[in-house]
């Protein structure tokens, strides 16, 4: 561990009725002194939510070649890539090439995302997710965080319940694909 970072942890009960998956997590986030509460919960929001068998950290600022989650089947293909923020088009072009699925988490606007991508020559457009979380929820989250949490969090109907320190915050994701541009 280098200096700085710090170290917390999610203990998250998940209802995702919108799949059907009733999970009890424990997610481990290392937050980089470069990085915000805004990203950490982002992450731990995009963990939680994309929840599948054998999803794992990769990078936790997403540099280098590594998402920042991914699941890979039995033959070690990756079948989920999960990128974090507005990554570039050269980036999701390189994961819609190493996996079927890239699903790609925000705190920031939508216009934003689409703006950088809405232009951009994907080569499979339609392997791309964003899923832009409601911003107030996020927010509403920093003020909340602590070095060990405990959420509820229900999604029904592309809805998200989350209950934490005794609040109950919710908020409806927005989801697009460039393919839709």
């Amino acid at each position: 561990m280098s200096r700085g970072e710090t170290h917390y942890r999610f203990l998250i009960a998940l209802a995702d009725t919108d799949r059907g998956l009733y999970e009890d997590l424990d997610v481990r986030l290392v937050r980089h002194p470069s990085e915000t509460e805004a990203w950490l919960l982002t992450r731990a929001l995009a963990y939680a939510l994309a929840w599948e068998p054998g999803l794992t950290a990769g990078s936790a600022l997403c540099v280098g070649d590594e998402p920042a989650f991914w699941a890979h089947d039995d033959t070690g293909r990756a079948n989920v890539w999960i990128e974090l923020g507005a990554p570039s088009h050269e980036r999701l072009d390189r994961a819609t090439r190493q996996a079927p699925r890239v699903l790609v988490f925000t705190a920031k606007p939508l216009d934003q995302v689409q703006r950088a991508l809405g232009s951009a020559r994907l080569h499979h457009p339609d392997r791309i997710e964003v899923v832009a979380l409601p911003a107030p929820l996020v927010d509403a989250l920093e003020p909340l965080l602590e070095g060990r949490n405990r959420w509820t969090l229900t999604v029904t109907e592309g809805r998200l319940f989350l209950e934490v320190a005794g609040r109950t915050l919710e908020g409806e994701p927005i989801r697009w694909s460039p393919a839709q541009a």
